[in-house]
């Protein structure tokens, strides 16, 4: 599959499930009765657009030759994130676990596209050193989060001071590293 076909099927996606949407939310508020099908349909057709809209986005990284290990990874979540979701709106998916792997997706698909947007600073040495430290704190941010979700928040308060620690480094990494970039720029 080359690169500008990852794009296509995600942006007629979105195109296709906003009209679908649109066009099921006014027949459902005009003459609908709000029942559990036109609930289920919409919420099939919303999940489409919204997958999609962040499936465009790591597709145009990937597209781009643009941190492609972050951006398959974006992609492969959002596809899953996507299929987990429609499974639950169906009633083919329990709640436990349909919560628990959205949140974990979730992680997943936000952590790979701070990544990448961090990714695309690359620059000089104290620029990429900022976008390691960043990356590192990224991973360990989604590595507490996971690890949250899995045991049901059931840790010690030692561990939410040390993930407090490091969702500051990140934070802090994240709002430095474009600054350090603009002013190495300048000099």
């Amino acid at each position: 599959m080359t690169t500008s076909d990852w794009k296509k099927p995600f942006l007629i996606a979105l195109i296709g499930s906003l009209c679908v949407s649109a066009f099921i939310g006014v027949i459902i508020f005009l003459i609908g009765n709000f029942g559990d099908l036109e609930m289920r349909i919409l919420g099939t057709t919303i999940s489409i657009g919204i997958f999609s809209l962040i499936g465009l986005f790591f597709a145009n990284l990937y597209e781009k030759n643009k941190v492609l290990l972050f951006s398959s990874t974006g992609l492969i979540f959002t596809i899953l994130g996507f299929l987990i979701n429609v499974l639950f709106i169906w009633d083919l998916l329990d709640d436990e676990i349909y919560w628990k792997s959205m949140l974990i997706f979730i992680i997943i698909t936000l952590s790979a596209l701070h990544a990448a947007l961090i990714m695309l600073l690359k620059s000089n040495n104290l620029v990429n050193t900022s976008i390691m430290a960043t990356l590192l704190t990224i991973g360990l941010v989604a590595i507490f989060l996971i690890s949250l979700v899995i045991l049901d928040g059931d840790v010690s308060e030692f561990v939410f001071r040390i993930l407090g620690a490091i969702a500051i480094l990140d934070g802090l990494g994240t709002i430095v590293t474009p600054l350090l970039k603009r002013f190495t720029k300048l000099e």
